[in-house]
């Protein structure tokens, strides 16, 4: 009997797929992030201020892992790998995790604060929905291999967390009128904030615990008579 408990390999066919939806997810967030700068936007003043938006940063962080990604996919197709690392695949796991969570907070929170038009419209129909579902497509049906422990998939909560607190302290503890942010997420108003941090948390950490569940089930045993 010989045994393999080795991850499965990645199919050309996924390969390939993968390194459209990833090259596209990076190459779009790229140019819309670069185009920030030279466009006018109702609430931006300059493109730098885009960065003080979760989903600014969430998307950047996707494209990265995307770019990583898209290069273990060339490896794969010209038969120099057969997987791709544990350390891509977790980066992309954060990504799409941060991406889930712009999702939920724009139809939540922000569509009815803004509207459908601003929030899907222009620019923010590739930050807001096209690379949120590209890159959980992929991830979920192309790239995902190893097993994510529930230790690893606390990892996830990580840009939540940096974020919050830099929110947390420019909105609330410093404030707009010294110098801080205005509250542009609506999550202090009536000084909520913490339960709104709470609640965000805990969003994040069932985003996190529902990408990790589908797995690519490992190689079965495999027997041999001899």
């Amino acid at each position: 009997m010989i045994e393999s408990t080795g991850v499965s390999s990645v199919s050309k066919k996924k390969a390939v797929l993968s390194l459209i939806l990833n090259s596209l997810t990076a190459s779009i967030t790229a140019f819309i992030v670069v185009l920030l700068f030279f466009i006018d936007d109702p609430i931006l003043d300059n493109g730098w201020e885009s960065f003080l938006f979760f989903t600014t940063d969430a998307n950047i962080l996707t494209a990265v892992a995307s770019v990583i990604v898209a290069v273990f996919d060339v490896r794969i197709l010209r038969g120099k790998a057969t997987v791709i690392p544990k350390f891509a695949e977790l980066l992309k796991y954060i990504g799409v995790v941060s991406l889930m969570l712009t999702f939920a907070t724009v139809a939540l929170f922000l569509i009815p604060v803004y509207g459908v038009s601003y929030e899907l419209g222009g620019t923010n129909f590739h930050m807001h929905l096209a690379a949120p579902m590209m890159s959980l497509f992929s991830f979920l049906l192309c790239e995902k291999r190893f097993k994510i422990s529930l230790k690893e998939s606390l990892l996830g909560l990580l840009p939540t967390a940096v974020y919050a607190t830099v929110y947390y302290v420019m909105v609330v503890a410093i404030g707009a009128e010294n110098g801080g942010w205005i509250d542009f997420y609506t999550f202090n108003q009536g000084g909520r904030w913490f339960s709104v941090l709470v609640a965000v948390m805990l969003a994040t950490f069932g985003i996190c615990t529902l990408v990790r569940l589908p797995a690519v089930p490992k190689k079965r045993m495999l027997k041999v008579n001899g």
